[in-house]
């Protein structure tokens, strides 16, 4: 017995020490007693609060409740992983499954969609975090067959967030599935019933659009976008604004997203060389070098003979201007706070979120050295 408790004391005494050389001594864990006695309640009610339970023979008053809580805030109880999933018959885990493009395509557009994806995660991984929730990630090529992920056959996780251009096949995989999931981003299918969180492109677009009309005269004016789902329906609200003002000759143009670089050259040459070419283009970021080569071409100006707004994530703003030596008129938007809403969103479901939420959050313009200024903001 000597020689055991000798050793045990020895062997303790080595991981402490190689502990403390790694920075790795912690505090013992916050356990349901240490709420309980920290709040003057049983572990029971510690444990029917935190994990929401619903029903049941345990009753908690209000002011209990808001004890527990704070005792828990005080304490930084962090709740058992598996213990909760047991008692809830739920993984408590979110799957985010990134849609990307193609490889080569993906290289030549990572100066403009690079962060999109790595920002919207971030927005899904804090509300995870703040949720206590676990967030497992797979990464799919739009190109290639859509295969679901062992982790959603095995109920690993309890729904699915996408991040990326989606399709019916990869829609119908969860439906069939019974997953539930949300998309970030407006490229899904609307007759699939997927509940999905988008800037709301389509009310920014018809702003600057006005806007630039009645400060500067701009009537011929015109979306070019990637095609899709999203897509199609902002360019249809675009062009509906003539409806309302007569004045106005808007027109839109859905270019591949897998398109040869001459193709959409001569595409925008045949744009710019019409008698009637647009004053105003709307254009997304991937087909601004292109319209730059044509212009050159033409011997036109950005601002000068043809103004130009590009639109996507803030972080593009700056990669733009430096590109470009100049600062870009943009409409931008936070992808990561599209990824926080739309797990809130998908959490909303689970009812583990009860706040109202924002399906389509706002954009915001900034003015730039490629479009007439506009004077006030919008």
């Amino acid at each position: 017995m000597r020689f055991i408790r000798a050793y045990s004391f020895l062997e303790f005494g080595f991981k402490c020490k190689d502990e403390l050389e790694l920075g790795m001594i912690t505090k013992a864990r916050i356990t349901l007693q240490d709420v309980a006695s920290q709040a003057g309640v049983t572990p029971s009610a510690v444990s029917h609060v935190l994990n929401e339970t619903k029903g049941g023979s345990i009753r908690v008053s209000d002011a209990k409740r808001n004890a527990i809580i704070e005792a828990s805030k005080l304490l930084g109880y962090v709740p058992h992983f598996n213990a909760r999933q047991m008692a809830k018959h739920r993984s408590f885990t979110i799957g985010v499954v990134l849609m990307m493009l193609p490889e080569e395509v993906a290289s030549s557009s990572a100066p403009f969609y690079g962060g999109y994806e790595y920002e919207a995660i971030l927005g899904v991984e804090a509300v995870c975090r703040e949720s206590n929730y676990n967030c497992l990630i797979n990464v799919q090529r739009i190109n290639k067959k859509f295969e679901l992920p062992r982790m959603m056959h095995d109920g690993s996780v309890d729904g699915v967030v996408i991040v990326g251009p989606s399709n019916e096949l990869v829609l119908r995989e969860f439906s069939k599935a019974k997953i539930s999931c949300v998309q970030v981003g407006s490229n899904v299918p609307r007759d699939m019933g997927v509940e999905f969180v988008a800037a709301d492109l389509k009310k920014k677009f018809c702003e600057v659009s006005e806007a630039l009309f009645r400060q500067h005269g701009m009537a011929r004016q015109m979306v070019c976008m990637v095609e899709g789902p999203g897509p199609q329906e902002i360019s249809e609200h675009f062009v509906a604004l003539c409806e309302r003002i007569p004045e106005l000759q808007n027109e839109s143009v859905l270019l591949p997203a897998i398109w040869e670089k001459q193709q959409n050259k001569d595409i925008f040459r045949g744009i710019l060389s019409r008698p009637n070419r647009p004053e105003l283009l709307f254009l997304d970021p991937l087909h601004m070098e292109i319209l730059m080569e044509v212009m050159d071409e033409l011997g036109l100006k950005a601002c000068d003979d043809i103004s130009i707004i590009s639109y996507g994530i803030e972080s593009i703003h700056k990669r733009l201007e430096n590109l470009y030596a100049r600062k870009i008129a943009m409409i931008t938007f936070s992808v990561e706070e599209m990824g926080r809403l739309a797990t809130e969103l998908l959490l909303k479901k689970f009812g583990d979120f009860e706040s109202d939420i924002n399906c389509l959050p706002e954009c915001y313009y900034v003015n730039g050295e490629t479009c007439k200024e506009l004077k006030f903001d919008i």
